[in-house]
């Protein structure tokens, strides 16, 4: 795929999950990655499952780096660059959650979840930005998150962060939009990963019994939307049902909602 072969690839949150999955299906159109994650030894497992897999690829580069220290992400994109040459692609998937009732969320949450979730990202955007543009061109893809389309009741903090990340977006890609760099935006649903193994719970809350999705399926969803010109991709039934009540039947969605609430409350 002529898109994708020998281009510079950064991938945050690549130890597991989504972008585990993203990284494997790069790595087989010969993309040079470079796999973040704050984890080494599962950054050096995806490393060698890539290897092992597809021996043709160039030897990923792993970065141990966590992405809610600006000095951290800063090393690491600068360290990138001059290894590389250029950044073609970064790919802003490192997230984590918190699920419960918001009266039983510590402020702490909400900083937790914005530290990385939104500024996260954000740092990653900033450091690689002025790279792109003195390239001419580039791509930035951000994981956001269904929750990110309307808050989702129990999802409070997660979905304060990503909505956040969304609005940011938006306004750089009109800015960006006479430039050759693209951002885009893909909103995944429920996905099945260490995500939620590793989120915090808090109150009394269940979550709700939905399908889960593959991350094998969010990854190939990623690469189609690098290989295409579209700038935002919903996925699953109920994200594509929740953009269309928030956008035309907002008081509908509401209702759904309160009842969706009083469901999952214990």
């Amino acid at each position: 795929m002529e898109q994708i072969h020998d281009k510079r690839i950064i991938i945050t949150g690549a130890s597991s999950g989504i972008g585990k999955s993203t990284a494997l299906l790069l790595a087989e159109y010969r993309a040079k990655l470079v796999l973040v994650a704050r984890n080494r030894k599962r950054l050096e497992d995806v490393r060698n499952g890539i290897l092992k897999r597809y021996s043709y690829c160039s030897t990923p580069l792993i970065f141990p780096c966590d992405v809610s220290n600006y000095l951290h992400v800063k090393k690491m994109v600068k360290t990138c660059n001059d290894i590389f040459g250029h950044i073609d692609i970064l790919i802003n998937n490192a997230g984590i959650g918190v699920y419960g009732e918001y009266t039983a969320h510590d402020i702490n949450d909400f900083k937790r979840l914005m530290s990385v979730n939104f500024f996260g990202a954000l740092y990653c955007i900033q450091e690689v930005l002025p790279f792109m543009l003195n390239n001419g061109k580039g791509q930035i893809i951000n994981v956001a998150s269904i929750a990110a389309l309307h808050g989702i009741p129990y999802l409070s903090a997660y979905s304060a962060s990503k909505a956040a990340l969304v609005s940011v977006c938006q306004c750089l890609k009109a800015e960006l939009s006479t430039t050759q760099i693209e951002i885009k935006i893909i909103y995944p649903g429920y996905t099945n990963t260490p995500f939620f193994i590793n989120e915090k719970r808090v109150g009394n809350a269940v979550r709700p019994d939905d399908h889960y999705a593959a991350p094998e399926k969010v990854a190939r969803n990623i690469l189609r939307l690098i290989c295409k010109k579209s700038g935002n991709k919903v996925l699953s039934f109920n994200g594509l049902k929740l953009a269309f009540l928030h956008h035309f039947m907002p008081d509908l969605l509401d209702k759904l909602l309160d009842h969706y609430a009083i469901r999952l409350k214990k």
